[in-house]
């Protein structure tokens, strides 16, 4: 299936993935009868049907504003409540106690961005279309692709440190691939894709959820899959997003970190009730050890309610009730998540602490999403996870816990940048960073226009820059001390 993509520079045909065929189909629900109304000659009924067209738009973009403004706001307002002790449980990849404000200033600049958006959005006049028509719930899609797309680029161009240049990358491969935009990880490895370990597994889960079905049912019918290929798509989404990471990251990625989350929230189980499998309820997800009217809200995965805040009986069923489960199962699986980072910690010392990067994606992403609300974890839960075990020494503290001299700490410098460079000089560019650095981040802002965001930890910044600087156009340069959290001022 194929929709139409209109953006500034017209309307352009694009090839849509399972969830933006899907969802563009789900959104053109509420408007078609209006639509084909509103292309009649001109007389008074054709007037009507363009003001309910009209209306019909403008109530989808209310529900979409109202859905992005609440999460937006949600996530810079909890993790600016929980900074201080994001900070002080921050041990890896270094001591330098910044999570809570790495992640903080970050969603600052997205939701920043975002909010200018949706607001946008929301003050379009669609009388204003120089035919005189009025878009579709199929543009709204699209604008609202565009405007999710457009603040986490902003953001990971201005990001702070590793937690938040992960939950860019993240975020980034996440909504590329729920509304199938360019630069997406299907279609940059082609059917290699579906060979990721994530993919596989959630392949795998769909063909048992389907089977299942049809044996239930006899084959006829599909009234027990409602919504299901909507969850599929947002579990797809968060699958790829999960897969970015890695491999944006590669070889140094930790998996007992936010991976643990980001992985979790692939699973297909936390977007549609399956039937239980032979396994254990609280084994993980993957075997891996580690996201129109009765459509999915515009600009919100998986949602059912219409304005994205109150459940509704649909066809009778008591909504609220038959999500109790899944409610469960997603309450288990954030429990299982961060808690694996405690048992199985990136560094010895952290042994018995949840991993602070991990706690601070889930709070932005998971526990700030209204469509989680009645899953998440309570206050007490929080505050007992932002506590640090009492375990080995950290590497900044001496055997007497005492705080080790400056001159004594781990030194280095954490060096943040946009740089725009073709993807073989990247390549090369990635292997020379390896042998100078480590925590080397590398997330593809735009594959076409050859532009990366580039995060790494150097003993030195002048050689590491000069180095970059050779493969290509260097800027948003961000320096700060791995000692101290210190942000330093950008140069060059």
């Amino acid at each position: 299936m194929r929709t139409e993509r209109e953006d500034s520079r017209g309307a352009q045909p694009v090839g849509t993935g399972p969830s933006g065929a899907a969802c563009s189909k789900g959104l053109n629900k509420g408007l078609k009868t209006a639509a084909q109304r509103a292309s009649a000659p001109s007389n008074p009924e054709r007037n009507d049907s363009l003001r309910e067209a009209r209306e019909v738009y403008r109530r989808a973009c209310m529900r979409a504003y109202r859905f992005g403004i609440a999460w937006s706001a949600s996530a810079r307002a909890v993790v600016d409540h929980y900074r201080e002790p994001l900070n002080e449980l921050n041990g890896f990849p270094v001591p330098d106690h910044d999570t809570g404000s790495n992640l903080a200033h970050t969603l600052r600049t997205l939701t920043e961005e975002f909010d200018r958006g949706m607001e946008e959005l929301l003050f379009e006049d669609p009388a204003d279309r120089e035919d005189g028509t009025v878009p579709g719930l199929a543009h709204l899609w699209v604008r609202l692709g565009g405007i999710y797309e457009r603040a986490i680029v902003s953001a990971s161009r201005m990001a702070r440190g590793n937690s938040g240049t992960l939950l860019c990358a993240w975020g980034l491969e996440a909504v590329r691939s729920y509304w199938d935009l360019p630069g997406n990880l299907t279609q940059e490895l082609g059917p290699e894709a579906e060979k990721l370990p994530l993919l596989s597994a959630l392949a795998r889960d769909e063909e048992r959820v389907r089977a299942a079905h049809a044996a239930a049912s006899g084959g006829e019918g599909s009234e027990g899959l409602r919504g299901f290929d909507y969850a599929v798509a947002e579990a797809r989404a968060m699958a790829c997003a999960a897969e970015r990471v890695r491999a944006s990251v590669g070889e140094q990625m930790v998996p007992s970190t936010m991976l643990s989350v980001m992985m979790e929230l692939a699973s297909l189980d936390l977007y549609h009730r399956v039937p239980e499998r032979e396994n254990a309820p609280d084994e993980p997800a993957h075997g891996t050890g580690e996201p129109g009217v009765d459509e999915p809200e515009a600009g919100n995965p998986g949602a059912n309610g219409a304005d994205g805040s109150e459940e509704e009986d649909v066809d009778g069923v008591d909504v609220e009730g038959a999500e109790a489960p899944l409610n469960r199962a997603r309450r288990a699986a954030m429990l299982r998540a961060l808690e694996r980072t405690a048992e199985y910690p990136p560094a010895p010392h952290l042994a018995g602490s949840v991993d602070a990067g991990a706690l601070g994606f889930y709070l932005a992403v998971v526990h700030a999403n209204p469509r989680w609300e009645g899953a998440t974890l309570n206050e007490e839960e929080v505050r007992g996870m932002l506590t640090p075990a009492s375990a080995a020494p950290a590497p900044n503290t001496t055997e007497t816990g005492t705080e080790t001299p400056a001159e004594e700490r781990e030194s280095g410098w954490e060096l943040m940048g946009t740089l725009r460079c073709e993807p073989l000089g990247m390549a090369q560019l990635r292997l020379e960073l390896e042998g100078i650095g480590d925590s080397l981040l590398i997330t593809p802002l735009d594959m076409a226009a050859g532009l990366w965001a580039v995060h790494v930890h150097v003993p030195e910044v002048e050689p590491a820059r000069q180095l970059v600087t050779s493969y290509g156009e260097w800027s948003d340069e961000r320096i700060s001390s791995l000692a101290d959290g210190h942000h330093a001022e950008a140069c060059g």
